[in-house]
């Protein structure tokens, strides 16, 4: 994600030295390849700031104090061990204590409390987390839509990703949002390019819709597009149990049912299993004789 932000400032023409990135990472391995990977890419030694050690986020958080124009992060799904039962007390839990069997509101709590008063966030998750209907879970959405931090909602096909093929969902977030209604897409049903049976890749143009819809609803108009977008108030929301999911507020496209075509299907079906009936019917005296034949051999046996 650091270097495709890296490359997004190169491609619209700004400065790319500019960026100054920060970031955490459990695993040692992973920690000593991403500053590896991070210098090979062209950043500057002095512009990296992934701590002096690997070390759990939740518990021993390297960057305290530090806030952040921009947050990007795909946090691991539904994690059950992540120490809440240690951590009640925390000061990041702003709109609630997250539930102790999964991390997900944890992870977008950690991440929003660590926005600027001007920052935004990108997340990646489950889709669970959009609806997640326990108590803590709930009153996060609820806290968080009333402070007005949320922008935006997109829902996301399955196959994304190399190690699981579950459709996820991007949450965006915004302390500096303008307007007090929620964007959605349900962009579920792009069907981008198979790279391979278990990859798809979203295109171009695919990620330009979405980034439309998202510039348009900045610029204050209205969205809707059945069955892709919508901007929604937040009394619509309140009235849904707060779900985030987008397929409850964009609706669907009717398709138009051509009558003609619907009777001459329906009679080529009823041909074909008139067809089948009749080879199960002249079927049934061979199966019945070996049936017969069977028990026979079986009472020989006997």
């Amino acid at each position: 994600m650091f270097v495709q932000a890296k490359k997004h400032l190169e491609d619209i023409g700004e400065d790319s030295k500019s960026l100054v990135v920060y970031g955490q990472e459990y695993q040692d391995k992973t920690w000593k390849l991403a500053k590896i990977n991070l210098l090979l890419q062209g950043f500057n030694a002095q512009d990296i700031h992934l701590g002096n050690k690997s070390a759990d986020t939740f518990r021993n958080d390297l960057h305290k104090g530090e806030k952040f124009d921009y947050v990007l992060a795909n946090p691991p799904f539904n994690q059950k061990e992540w120490g809440q039962e240690e951590l009640l007390e925390d000061e990041r839990w702003q709109w609630g204590i997250p539930p102790k069997g999964n991390a997900n509101y944890g992870w977008l709590s950690h991440i929003l409390y660590k926005l600027n008063p001007k920052g935004k966030a990108g997340v990646v998750l489950a889709n669970g987390s959009l609806s997640g209907a326990k108590k803590p879970e709930v009153e996060f959405r609820k806290n968080v839509l009333k402070e007005n931090k949320l922008e935006m909602v997109i829902s996301l096909p399955d196959k994304l990703f190399y190690t699981t093929g579950i459709p996820v969902s991007i949450w965006i977030f915004n302390n500096d949002k303008q307007r007090e209604d929620i964007l959605f897409i349900d962009a579920s049903n792009i069907e981008g390019k198979m790279q391979s049976k278990k990859l798809r890749i979203l295109e171009e143009e695919d990620i330009q819709k979405i980034n439309n819809e998202l510039q348009k609803f900045r610029e204050g108009k209205e969205i809707e597009e059945i069955g892709f977008s919508k901007s929604v108030k937040l009394e619509e929301i309140e009235e849904s149990d707060y779900s985030l999911v987008p397929g409850r507020y964009v609706g669907f496209v009717k398709e138009e049912i051509d009558e003609e075509k619907l009777k001459e299907e329906i009679k080529e079906s009823s041909e074909e299993l008139k067809k089948l009936f009749k080879e199960f019917n002249s079927l049934v005296p061979d199966v019945e004789k070996a049936i017969e034949k069977a028990m026979k051999y079986t009472n020989k046996e006997k």
